[in-house]
């Protein structure tokens, strides 16, 4: 007869520890191939949490795969520094209709070789493609926040 309260409580304790999760981060490191920056980000990747890409265009391809399995998460794109250019070469970056209003994207260059440090006017990060250089497609686009500053 003691015990009867300890068995309601702790499922009240589990049910407020589940209600304060947070929502899942993740972080695609984007360098170009064959330099330290790239291998860098392969040893940092953990393929769950931490990603490395050689192209932007494929980190926005994950974005668009890891918002729609968590559509709460935010999603940090780290670009190293250097020039990048859309897919063929010569075509801006797109990112495909994502419906995640929960969501954050951060989309930052200038980062340094060891993705340690932003610096963009130090180590710029340069898109060389036709103008726009980025397209959100689809017409229901929904997003907490999207961050991508200039510099």
């Amino acid at each position: 007869m003691k015990n009867r309260w300890w068995v309601p409580l702790a499922g009240l304790v589990a049910t407020c520890v589940a209600a304060t999760a947070t929502a899942a981060e993740f972080t695609i490191l984007v360098a170009n191939k064959k330099t330290p920056a790239y291998d860098h980000a392969q040893q940092r990747a953990d393929g769950e949490h931490i990603f490395a890409q050689r192209r932007l265009h494929r980190a926005l391809q994950q974005v668009e795969e890891l918002l729609g399995k968590h559509p709460e998460a935010t999603v940090a794109v780290e670009i190293a520094h250097g020039e990048y250019t859309g897919k063929g070469g010569n075509v801006g970056f797109t990112l495909g209709e994502v419906v995640a209003p929960g969501a954050t994207l951060r989309i930052l260059g200038g980062y340094d070789d060891s993705f340690s440090k932003r610096a963009p006017f130090d180590t710029p990060t340069i898109l060389r493609c036709g103008a726009p250089a980025f397209v959100m497609e689809g017409r229901k686009h929904a997003l907490k926040e999207l961050y991508c500053p200039g510099s």
